[in-house]
């Protein structure tokens, strides 16, 4: 299967995972969308800065879930990259849910990696504008999301390793 029409159905996957699942937090998820007091005033963003935080967190897990071949495996592994961002806050939630499919980048792997880098980057200046809790929030949901990835399949590989060292730079991240 061409890793183009994989990076979609994982798109997918992840979409139906973040859109199917309440918030854990909550006895009744329904609750929070009738109820605008239930949590803290969320931060605005624009519709671009949206597609960049979201290229940004499900491409980070895209990078490391084909770091290795092997089709099962990343499908496995995007499981547990979706399971992490749908246990993060529900602003956060709320934010990787809204916009549709994510939109992974496309081209050589190259490309795509330079892509999601830049986006990752990208994110870190817009989340730093909007202050340090949507900035430290949005580095622990990618990186915990990512370590999820890597480990679902058995232990971290090389290449899986040096594809969370460039996402935890890119991010700003040790």
């Amino acid at each position: 299967m061409p890793r183009s029409h994989c990076s979609s159905h994982i798109g997918s996957h992840i979409d139906w995972h973040l859109r199917s699942h309440g918030d854990p937090g909550i006895a009744n998820p329904r609750r929070a969308a009738r109820d605008p007091g239930h949590h803290r005033d969320m931060t605005e963003y624009s519709d671009q800065e949206r597609q960049t935080l979201r290229t940004a967190a499900f491409g980070a897990i895209y990078l490391v879930s084909s770091a290795e071949s092997g089709f099962f495996d990343m499908v496995k592994e995007s499981l547990a990259g979706s399971k992490a961002l749908a246990n993060t806050s529900p602003e956060l939630r709320e934010l990787f849910k809204s916009g549709g499919l994510p939109q992974i980048p496309k081209g050589s792997p190259g490309d795509v990696e330079s892509s999601v880098l830049n986006a990752l980057s990208q994110s870190t200046s817009i989340l730093q504008a909007k202050g340090e809790p949507e900035l430290d929030g949005f580095r622990g949901a990618v990186t915990t999301a990512i370590d999820q990835v890597a480990a679902a399949a058995g232990d971290t590989s090389p290449k899986e390793a040096a594809a969370i060292g460039k996402v935890k730079a890119a991010l700003g991240v040790s």
